[in-house]
């Protein structure tokens, strides 16, 4: 709902109030050509980014241009599929026409593209989208409902002002997102580098060596002192537990965690939505209790392969029958063999390992199987350390992203409702 008490100078307006034209995007089934116009998709568009370099191109004739060209001020709504995606051109674009799930509008001047856009992303916006298209199978939306959805108006100069504040936050995100990318593809080539070439031999003062001689091996090359040996000559314990009986019901507000497959992400846990389980049942279950330093192995539906190790200091909890716990031997460090199971040569296993015809999984046995590089203890957690450091950096990254986050979610509310007045020029006034 909006505010009843209006700020004084803002009108509401709805988006149809000010909207001169809209149109809906090109439709076509044609195969991508390697010259033609651009055609703008959802994927293209990044809230208020267009993405001209990914978008494919197509052959069409120059009536079908000029009936859904992208000109320079559009403004580009996803109609279905990821609402609430929308995209603003903010130069003369090169020859483009926008795709069947997008819709085209164009304001009049008495609004900011740029601060539509950030009042379409806020919870008040998204709420009346929600609204409309609650209960339809196929979550979409179209120019007729886009065009009704209520908004604050500020007089233009104090739309702009507001739009500029929002968008320095903006970029402080999209520069976050620039390192996570940036560390993504540092921590990727080098977990290739590392468990292909290691970290070397130390010599008489600990100083590490790098390795300087090297063989072929079912893992590709590695250096010639490593060994390839299964992960079942490794381990002291491969098993799953179970579902308690009568699925959610059996789970309780609080008690014993019980970690399931959407717990296990890639090198972390997500225990935001974990759920608990009785004493009881856990005494029950006694056969996949688990213990600091285990590995957390997904091994059915579409997260197959996600691995994580719990912290030394964890608690109490148990896992269901899509979890695996691996259990290592003094000989592999559980923190090298989570990070190798996540890594090219270990997610190639799993996948060329799958069990289970329709269902994608993976059997004990199979775990058993995998390939894994054997060394000396001290250059497997060499190895973790270097790779611990990068994802502590990553970590690091997405907490600072969050809070920005959240610190643009309150601006937002504070300054779309009119709660907070940005400062204006005397220019600006006048």
């Amino acid at each position: 709902m909006l505010t009843a008490s209006v700020p004084n100078g803002w009108k509401i307006m709805s988006i149809g109030d000010f909207t001169v034209e809209h149109k809906q995007g090109y439709y076509t089934k044609q195969q991508y050509e390697s010259k033609g116009v651009l055609l703008a998709r959802i994927t293209d568009l990044g809230n208020p980014k267009v993405n001209f370099c990914s978008m494919p191109k197509l052959d069409v004739s120059e009536k079908d241009y000029q009936a859904f060209k992208v000109c320079k001020g559009d403004f580009l709504f996803a109609r279905s599929g990821a609402i609430g995606r929308y995209g603003i051109v903010k130069i003369e674009p090169p020859r483009t026409i926008f795709a069947s799930y997008l819709i085209r509008f164009r304001f009049n001047e008495q609004v900011n593209s740029y601060y539509v856009g950030q009042v379409y992303e806020s919870e008040l916006t998204q709420a009346q989208i929600k609204a409309i298209s609650q209960g339809n199978a196929n979550i979409n939306i179209n120019a007729e409902n886009i065009k009704k959805l209520k908004m604050l108006v500020p007089p233009l100069k104090e739309q702009q002002k507001i739009a500029e504040v929002l968008s320095t936050v903006d970029k402080k995100i999209d520069l976050i997102n620039q390192k996570i990318v940036e560390t993504e593809k540092l921590k990727t080539g080098l977990m290739q580098k590392l468990f292909s070439q290691g970290v070397g031999v130390q010599d008489s003062d600990g100083s590490w060596l790098p390795h300087s001689e090297f063989q072929d091996s079912p893992l590709g090359k590695m250096p010639k002192c490593w060994e390839v040996e299964t992960l079942g000559e490794h381990t002291i314990k491969v098993g799953s537990g179970v579902t308690p009986k009568g699925g959610s019901k059996a789970y309780v507000d609080s008690g014993i965690p019980l970690i399931r497959s959407q717990n296990v992400l890639f090198g972390k846990f997500k225990l935001d939505d974990v759920a608990f389980i009785t004493e009881q049942q856990h005494d029950k279950m006694k056969g996949s209790k688990l213990q600091p330093k285990d590995v957390l192995l997904n091994i059915t539906g579409a997260s197959i392969g996600r691995c994580a190790v719990l912290p030394e200091d964890f608690d109490e909890g148990n896992v269901n029958q899509h979890v695996c716990i691996i259990r290592t031997s003094e000989s592999i460090d559980p923190d090298f063999c989570g990070w190798f199971l996540n890594s090219n040569l270990g997610q190639k296993q799993i996948w060329n390992l799958q069990a289970g015809g329709n269902r994608e999984g993976l059997n004990f046995q199979q775990i058993r199987s995998f390939k894994i590089p054997v060394f000396s203890i001290e250059e497997q957690c060499s190895i973790v350390e270097i790779l611990s450091t990068v994802s502590d950096k990553l970590n690091l990254l997405e907490t600072q992203k969050s809070e920005t986050q959240q610190l643009k979610k309150g601006l937002m509310q504070k300054l779309l409702t009119g709660e907070w007045r940005v400062p204006l020029d005397s220019t600006d006034t006048a």
